[in-house]
């Protein structure tokens, strides 16, 4: 764009239409309180930041460099002085009349162009001050000759290149962007690939090991509408850590607040990242921040509240922390949906996800949850805990979970650990479905491998197909077929103190291409392991999820489906202390017991392990190890653990000193200080 000359004052003298040819222009204050950041007060003076990404002098497009102000350092950004708005003509609407609307002066009406390309990506800071920025419009495709439709966004590319202030070994290169509210045009901004309405692409690229970079949004305020093919965010379209440059890299995204409306009609969609690529060493802290976000992915990618999909393979080291943010949504998907993540796949970093409430639906062909859709880890750590959930879930084919749709665990040294976790609301699916987790499947794993289940409550409806549980649809330890197959799989599993309550329903069956029996149990739908000999699998779990089947020959009050390996072992080891709603002794608690030493014996089940009761008998011990008509209930259960109350309750979780308890009557859960 061929921006009008702006007036400058030299020497208290205004002069007009002034034009130098790529000089240094004195007397011109760029930095009115020397804070190294230069005043950015209209519009013309946020273009000309293109024309320095370094945020070193303010250049207009004659090349006349302003500086003056700058502290003996030099400066190193820009700050926002005023409220800016893309309706240039102030009539309320941002159209053709407006000046930047056709940025390109081609009548391609293509708007803003994006501050920041591959070759030349931002590498200043950006101060907000509190200060809005409204009206933006982008609308950027393939035939756009500047960009091609990729990287679009207010700023087109951030990166962490080293440049001449911090391309020694040891330095500590960091962009921050503070501050700052972004509103879009009706119209929005679109674009084919890497389209956010902050910044297209955050690219950490051009160190070494020994440097630290840094990118840092804090306190970002998006309100508006995004649209594109491919990683479409709404802040960042795509995160990208190249794996030849080695520095440790940071990301943090805090105290921001997003408003959004996107798609994507062939890739990756999420409210705040489309995808986060992480190739070496990246820690990202996402944190206190509130999403609201409509997110539909149209095409064969992953939505997700936060995250679309996240690959990470090579970031041994790494640490992605998604803790202590509020999003409301409706996410839907073609294919993968999660109401924090929508895929991820590999985890070489650990990833912590925490204290987040998630809210609305969550909707996939393929696979939903509400906190990840699909998960696929091959070494480190998947940490969930203290998240709520509160949201209906449904994958029409595959698996769908109340916290986790689908989970894979592959390889020697993999660990997750989901405790203290609430889901409430309905899940639904096909293949696997589970208030807590849809599928859990584990190859590969060694005895150093483990998976930790605690402490977590599931409270609503689950309704599936195939392989339905109040707690978990289906487990699968090693490579097992209906021929009996096996791959040598050892995982250390602990499924302890969880309690569900609701009612799980055995669908109709649709998709009668999935393969396997139906399987519905009041817990687990189905549960396949190497061997029953590994101890205390299921402890002290209860279960109040009244199961309600059409025509399925494996029902059990607790378990579906209970299958292992090992011809020598019974159960004993394996169960104890689980507890489950029977009425007048309807359904056993195990609907198909199958191991090569036992048939299908499910008397093998003992009292001891797994027993089922009316809720009357299950409210009425006050304290563990009662004897009441149906027998002893409750037994050796840890009071530190458990809250039993009245006569007239059920046995309540403690967590965090808060005791939640079902109340049947108003089918709901009901909080108790300590």
């Amino acid at each position: 764009m061929s921006a009008a000359h702006s007036e400058i004052v030299v020497d208290n003298t205004v002069v007009d239409n002034i034009v130098v040819d790529k000089i240094v222009v004195d007397n011109i204050i760029v930095d009115s309180d020397g804070d190294g950041l230069i005043d950015i007060t209209t519009l013309e003076q946020l273009d000309w930041m293109r024309n320095n990404v370094f945020g070193t002098a303010l250049v207009d497009f004659s090349g006349n460099r302003y500086e003056e102000g700058c502290p003996g350092t030099g400066c190193f950004g820009y700050e926002l002085m005023a409220d800016l708005s893309f309706d240039t003509n102030d009539d309320g609407v941002i159209s053709p009349e407006d000046e930047y609307y056709d940025y390109d002066g081609d009548g391609s009406n293509s708007g803003w162009l994006p501050i920041g390309t591959l070759e030349n990506g931002f590498q200043a800071h950006f101060e907000g001050n509190g200060h809005r920025i409204s009206g933006l419009y982008i609308h950027r495709q393939n035939d756009d000759v500047e960009t091609q439709g990729k990287n679009i966004g207010l700023f087109g590319v951030v990166t962490t290149k080293a440049n001449s202030d911090s391309g020694l070994p040891g330095a500590s290169i960091n962009r921050f962007v503070r501050n700052l509210s972004v509103s879009t045009a009706k119209k929005g901004v679109s674009g084919v690939s890497n389209v956010g309405v902050l910044i297209g692409k955050v690219n950490f690229e051009g160190s070494d090991d020994s440097t630290t970079a840094l990118v840092d949004l804090e306190n970002i305020n998006i309100i508006g509408f995004v649209n594109g093919e491919v990683d479409v965010g709404g802040i960042i379209g795509e995160v990208l850590i190249e794996p030849w440059y080695v520095a440790n890299n940071f990301l943090f995204i805090t105290e921001s607040q997003i408003s959004i409306a996107l798609n994507s009609t062939i890739g990756n969609a999420a409210g705040m990242i489309g995808l986060l690529r992480n190739d070496h060493r990246l820690t990202a802290l996402i944190k206190n921040n509130d999403i609201e976000a409509e997110v539909a992915a149209l095409g064969n990618g992953s939505a997700g509240g936060v995250i679309g999909y996240f690959d990470d393979y090579q970031s041994a080291g790494g640490k992605i922390e998604i803790i202590d943010n509020t999003l409301y949504g409706h996410l839907d998907s073609k294919r993968i949906a999660g109401g924090v993540i929508g895929e991820g796949v590999g985890f070489a970093a650990n990833l912590e996800l925490g204290r987040n409430i998630v809210m609305g639906s969550v909707t996939a062909l393929s696979s939903a949850g509400g906190l990840i859709g699909w998960s696929y880890l091959l070494e480190g750590r998947f940490d969930a805990y203290q998240n709520r959930v509160f949201s209906d879930i449904y994958a029409q084919l595959g698996c769908s979970g109340g916290i986790v749709g689908d989970h894979i665990a592959l390889g020697a040294d993999v660990h997750t650990h989901w405790k203290e976790n609430i889901s409430y609301g309905t899940v639904s699916g096909g293949s696997s479905t589970g208030g807590l987790v849809g599928c859990y499947k584990a190859y590969h794993t060694e005895p150093v491998a483990s998976s930790i289940m605690e402490r977590n409550i599931v409270v609503g409806n689950v309704r599936g197909e195939h392989r339905v549980g109040g707690f978990m649809g289906s487990f699968l330890e090693g490579d097992y077929s209906e021929e009996g197959s096996y791959e040598d799989t050892f995982l250390r599993v602990r499924i302890h103190n969880n309690m569900v309550a609701g009612r799980v329903f055995e669908k109709k069956v649709i998709h009668d291409f999935i393969i396997g029996k139906q399987a519905v149990g009041g817990f687990v739908g189905s549960f396949v392991i190497r061997e029953s000999s590994i101890k205390d699998v299921f402890v002290n779990n209860l279960s109040l999820m009244a199961v309600r089947i059409k025509a399925s020959e494996r029902a059990g009050g607790f378990f579906g489906l209970l299958q292992w390996r090992d011809d020598v072992s019974t159960p004993e080891v394996f169960l104890s202390g689980n507890y489950h709603f029977n009425q007048r002794g309807f359904l056993p608690s195990v609907g198909e017991l199958n191991a090569p030493g036992l048939g299908t014996v499910t008397e093998a089940i003992t009292e001891q392990s797994v027993f089922g009761a009316r809720y009357v008998d299950l409210k009425y011990p006050e304290g563990p190890n009662a004897w009441c008509d149906a027998g002893v209930l409750y037994e050796s259960w840890d009071e530190k653990v458990w809250s039993f109350g009245r006569s007239d309750q059920f046995p309540g979780l403690i967590i965090d000193g808060v005791v939640y308890r079902y109340n049947k009557k108003i089918k709901t859960l009901e909080e108790e200080m300590m």
